[in-house]
């Protein structure tokens, strides 16, 4: 009877844990979209010789919304 209590934290203490611990590995993870009015992106379009190249459409789509931005590139490829 003298040990009763210190095994019956203990084992309070074990359930305790495990409980805590399926609950996080349980919970669904929760990630934020990128916003593409948030998203910036550069770069130059050339062709296989190096020369810009301009008027070139570049689209940006998020994949898990299918919204999309366009751009057309100036005189100098950007």
């Amino acid at each position: 009877m003298l040990f009763t209590y210190p095994h019956r934290l203990c084992r309070t203490l074990i359930i305790s844990c495990l409980i805590l611990t399926f609950i996080c590995l349980a919970a669904p993870l929760t990630t934020h979209a990128q916003d593409l009015d948030e998203a910036t992106f550069q770069g130059r379009v050339t062709d296989p010789n190096g020369a810009p190249v301009p008027g070139a459409t570049v689209t940006a789509r998020l994949t898990t919304t299918g919204a999309e931005r366009t751009a057309t590139t100036g005189d100098d490829g950007r």
